[in-house]
Formats: C-alpha cells, structure tokens, sequence
C-alpha cells in the first residue's frame, strides 16, 4: 500500500448495509469529510432496497480489504463519483457526482 494511503486508512467510510454483509460495491462516492475522522467515501452495492439507517462504517483499511481495486482512487482530493457495471468491469471515474 501506498506511504499516502497509510495517513488514512483509518479513517471512516459508510458502506452500504448490503456490502457489510457481503455484497460487491458498485459505487464510490467522495464527498467533503464532515469531521477529521471521515474519509469523505459511501461505497454502495447498487441495489435500491434499504434504509439509510442501515448503514455501517467501515475503516479504508477495511474497504481496500474486500475491493483492493478502489485503492488508486481512494487518494482523490475532490469530490468524485465511481460507478462499475460487474466486478469484473474497470471502474468509470465522474468529477461530477451528478452523472445524470
């Protein structure tokens, strides 16, 4: 892992309750930190069923873990949007978390 990725890996991000419980992330999103200890990031699986209640937080450590992919984004000092159809499609990278 990167010297960078290191000053942050503890920091926290909010994964959607389905990839807590095993589920792939289909989605990154970056946003403003709202506290020293908040990456910034949301990893969702991309399924519509849920409650924003359920959420979890997770470590980057933790993330990087199960998705090792994410890690060369994971760096992004602004806000960013990930999208990936299947595990197996490279991530699509949006400056604009709007995309619609």
């Amino acid at each position: 892992m990167s010297e960078n990725f290191e000053l942050i890996k503890y920091s926290g991000a909010i994964l959607c309750k389905h990839i807590a419980d095993g589920a792939t992330i289909q989605i990154a999103i970056k946003t403003e930190p709202v506290c020293a200890e908040d990456s910034g990031w949301q990893f969702l699986c991309g399924c519509d069923v849920g409650d924003d209640s359920e959420g979890k937080i997770w470590n980057l450590k933790e993330v990087i873990d199960i998705e090792p992919s994410l890690l060369p984004y994971l760096l992004c000092e602004e806000e960013c949007y990930l999208v990936r159809d299947s595990n197996s499609k490279e991530w699509k990278k949006y400056n604009d978390i709007d995309t619609t």
